[in-house]
């Protein structure tokens, strides 16, 4: 039985926390699939750069990782997709293995929020990576055994304060950008 992790995310940029929970990720599994989302349920607000960009932008962000593969079921599907539509399409892919969803501890704070979330956890584990601005666990989901929780993670960023960065024309965004994504975002005058 093969250990395959999936993590979803809209990568508005991908920016180097990704790549991190990305590269610990696929170390503690045979395949990491990191799947690009069109639009994200849980997200009001569209993303702010394209399709065909943020999947450029995730595979520079991403490359080089052993044993990740960019998926475009997410971004590609014709429906408004949620995470259950990937577990039920990660299910039918790899028959039999076991699946475990990676994600932020800011999302997880939310997950009982989430369409079919009970269905989820009893379809795949849960391997949540902590961010020191979020301390709540949703006493929804009990303690569960499907969850594990790696805690010594602090790349403290998000997609959303990058943009603000990258508007403002502040540097230090550089910092959290691989250089090739940076590179990207400049050359096609993204976040501007």
């Amino acid at each position: 039985m093969a250990k395959i992790h999936f993590f979803s995310g809209s990568f508005d940029p991908p920016h180097l926390g990704h790549r991190e929970i990305a590269r610990i990720s696929s170390s503690l599994c045979d395949t990491l699939l990191v799947f690009p989302t069109r639009q994200s349920p849980a997200k009001d607000h569209i993303p702010h750069s394209s399709d065909s960009d943020r999947m450029v932008m995730s595979r520079l962000n991403f490359s080089g990782i052993q044993g990740l593969e960019i998926d475009e079921f997410e971004m590609t599907s014709v429906r408004q997709n949620f995470t259950i539509n990937t577990v039920h399409y990660l299910q039918e892919r790899f028959p039999g293995d076991e699946l475990t969803l990676v994600l932020g501890k800011d999302q997880w704070a939310d997950f009982y929020h989430w369409y079919q979330w009970q269905e989820i956890l009893n379809s795949a584990s849960i391997l949540c990576f902590h961010r020191d601005s979020v301390s709540d666990i949703p006493s929804e989901t009990g303690n569960n055994a499907n969850v594990k929780y790696y805690s010594n993670f602090h790349f403290h960023i998000s997609s959303s304060e990058i943009r603000v960065m990258l508007l403002r024309g502040n540097q230090d965004v550089i910092n959290y950008l691989s250089p090739e994504v940076y590179t990207y975002i400049i050359s096609h005058n993204l976040y501007r």
